[in-house]
């Protein structure tokens, strides 16, 4: 039916401002924006009026005629009347120049439709109106844009199936029942921020951002009191999802994110599943707050991941996960079970500052494991009151890949009762300043590895790999060790008899020792760290103070070679200390230092007996030569008996002293026995004997004294 210019016009007006005035929500109808359909009132203010034609016998078209009024059509002739509208069948009063199809602020009781198509193109437009449900049966909306913003909808709308060609906006609409859009397809841009769902809001199987260009679908600040489904669905564009609040469970498994996804601020009320997810963009889920557990488990994220300062209240689970990038966990809390057993993280991963009140596991799964940090593992500052697990279970396979695989920094963690056994480090992790209680480090390689400061009571060290390992400061009260556990001390051989020679003996591996192969002092960064008017603490302090501590895990744990090793090589760093002005508060000390020399010499600190029987040996033959060269020994007779012996048997007056006599004489002078044999000639060989003398007082004294010590051990 054609309609001329000359008939009435609907006398309905929408005022931008008087909505405003009476309204909480936004409103959707712009007089700058607008100005293009907006006319100005009797009153002086800005308003769009309505086109259609009135209602016989009314003022106002069935478009806006209350739903209470007798005159109001019933709901399908109204749906009848939209239609041929909206597909061109029917014109408006005053049409020239064409006009979008407009229904701002239109009433309908229903508006059910059941055809192939809806629209010719033009854009449609349902701002502010309100239906009391809808069932679409419609193959393509044709409109550009479908706008609907600010559309109020007082039971179900469904729209499942149906194509929107252009862009379809829904911003701040209010559904009140259930909203389907299964298998809808979008092919320009969805928006519906700040839209509220009341009832079950359904997106199974959607495709947005169809068109060649992939536009993106707003759900800003979108409300969703009850449960939401997005399963399967697929976003061409950018997803965002900002500061949306989901009141029921959300389901997004299998979801392809083709763009960015936005859910900064979103706030999920129950269960958020996020399986099997695709992540083509940035995904965003910083100060994302889980009300209860969340599921990401065979998520694949491509790009940049950010889940900073993110809550999750009930379990987070990321098993098998795929971080193809960055993937940023700082300061996030994680008030359940925090699960990434098999997942892969490709680029660096920040767990800085993060909170896990119930722990977490970070182990390797499947029997074809593959590394889980490929690049750096930064967890500096974070808090575990339950044990933190990076245990490898599939140790025992051969061409096991390493678990981490760029730098690792657990600098001021506070993870007690952590497990790292098994777990291998492809660069030296650090430790610094971190609380390590009962931590399990069981067959770890930790060579290099930063520890200073670090508390290591009662940890499991068994069989661990700690050589060249940082562990000035480090307290190790109660910790386990065996006798595969290396700190760098032991002999490769397995020995530990100290050498006889005071410079030979085995090379050790701890870090802050000069006779290590691998020191170098300008290498180690701890040696020019300002303590502080400029004074650094020198490396023999810190090397003294790692063996003495090493000392202490020996005796705890009563291995007495490793105890022996340890206390030896401290003793060995304090002497070299003595004679050194270097670091904090140090200063010569010749004395000692020259005390400390004899120790070590004569009786290597109380701990060689090899030393001190050497050392003995030494003095008897270098006597016994001296007596015999120098011929400072004779038989003890006097001259009548010599003579006596003569006449009776022909014994020479003057027996010659042979070498085997000297040492015979050197033993016994050097161990006090004195047989009456021989006796010393001369000054000289009386004096040397008064030192072979008293020098056997004092070595067989010292002899007893380091047997009974090494008794004690």
């Amino acid at each position: 039916m054609d309609v001329t210019g000359s008939l009435e016009r609907c006398s309905f007006e929408f005022d931008p401002k008087a909505w405003d005035r009476e309204h909480d929500r936004e409103c959707f109808v712009d007089p700058y924006v607008d100005d293009e359909i907006l006319t100005e009132s009797a009153d002086g203010d800005t308003v769009w009026r309505c086109p259609h034609e009135v209602t016989d016998g009314e003022a106002k078209c069935v478009f806006h005629l209350p739903l209470d009024s007798s005159a109001k059509p019933d709901a399908e002739k109204v749906a009848d009347a939209f239609l041929e509208i909206v597909n061109g069948e029917r014109e408006t009063v005053n049409s020239e120049p064409p006009r979008p199809v407009e229904f701002v602020g239109a009433e309908f009781e229903s508006l059910d439709l059941d055809t192939e198509q809806i629209g010719d193109g033009r854009p449609i437009d349902l701002r502010h109106a309100k239906i009391g449900g809808a069932d679409w049966e419609v193959g393509t909306v044709n409109a550009e844009p479908l706008d609907a913003r600010g559309l109020t909808v007082r039971g179900e709308w469904d729209n499942n199936g149906v194509t929107f060609g252009g862009d379809a906006r829904f911003d701040g609409g209010e559904f009140g029942g259930e909203a389907g859009f299964r298998s809808a397809e979008f092919g320009g841009e969805a928006g519906f921020r700040s839209a509220e769902f009341g009832g079950y809001a359904g997106f199974r199987s959607a495709e947005f951002g169809k068109d060649v260009f992939g536009s993106d679908a707003d759900f800003v600040r979108a409300e969703f009191g009850k449960n939401v489904e997005f399963v399967r669905a697929e976003f061409g564009g950018d997803a965002m999802f900002d500061g949306a609040e989901f009141g029921g469970y959300a389901e997004f498994s299998g979801v392809e994110f083709g763009g960015d996804a936005g859910f900064s601020s979103a706030e999920f009320g129950e269960y958020a599943g996020f399986g099997w997810a695709e992540f083509g963009g940035v995904a965003g889920f910083s100060s994302a707050e889980f009300g209860r557990d969340a599921r990401f488990v065979r998520a694949k994220f491509d790009k940049v991941t950010g889940f900073v300062k993110a809550e999750f209240g009930g379990d987070a689970r990321f098993s098998n996960a795929e971080f193809g990038d960055n993937a940023t966990f700082t300061r996030a809390e994680f008030g359940g079970d925090a699960t990434f057993n098999g997942t892969e993280f490709g680029g660096d991963a920040a767990f800085t500052k993060a909170e896990f009140k119930e722990g977490a596991t970070f182990t390797v799964d499947g029997w074809f494991p593959i590394s889980q940090f490929q690049g750096n593992a930064e967890f500096r500052d974070v808090t575990a009151d339950g044990p933190l697990q990076f245990e490898d279970e599939y140790d025992s396979l051969p061409g096991r890949p390493y678990t981490f695989l760029g730098e690792v920094d657990f600098d001021r963690a506070n993870i007690p009762n952590a497990k790292f056994s098994g777990v291998s480090f492809r660069e030296a992790p650090t430790f610094k300043g971190s609380n390590l209680t009962r931590i399990d480090l069981s067959e770890s390689d930790l060579s290099g590895a930063v520890f200073n400061d670090a508390l290591l009571s009662q940890a499991s060290l068994y069989g661990t790999d700690l050589t060249n390992a940082r562990l000035y400061g480090a307290r190790m009260d109660g910790a386990h060790v065996s006798d595969h556990t290396d700190f760098g001390v032991r002999n490769q051989g397995g020995t530990t008899r100290a050498f006889l020679l005071p410079w030979r003996g085995p090379r050790p591996d701890v870090r802050y020792d000069e006779r290590n192969p691998e020191y170098d002092r300008f290498a180690n960064p701890e040696s020019g760290e300002d303590m502080g008017g400029g004074e650094t603490i020198s490396d023999y302090t810190r090397a003294a103070a790692v063996y003495a501590e090493i000392e202490r895990v020996a005796q705890e744990n009563a291995d007495s070679e490793l105890a022996s090793r340890s206390y030896l090589w401290r003793k060995d760093m304090q002497r070299r200390r003595y004679r050194s002005d270097e670091g904090r508060g140090n200063t010569r000390e010749l004395g000692r230092w020259m005390w400390s020399w004899f120790a070590n010499v004569f009786v290597r600190y109380g701990e060689s007996p090899w030393r001190v029987t050497s050392i003995a040996g030494l003095v008897i033959a270098v006597c016994a030569i001296l007596y015999h060269i120098l011929d400072l020994i004779e038989y003890s007779t006097s001259p009548s008996q010599s003579a006596l012996l003569a006449a009776v048997d022909g014994t020479p007056p003057s027996p010659v002293v042979t070498f085997l006599d000297a040492v015979y004489f050197s033993t016994l002078t050097f161990s006090t026995l004195g047989m009456g044999t021989f006796q010393p000639s001369g000054p000289l060989g009386r004096a040397i004997a008064i030192f072979e003398t008293l020098s056997g007082v004092v070595l067989l004294a010292l002899l007893v004294f380091v047997f009974g010590r090494r008794a004690t051990r």
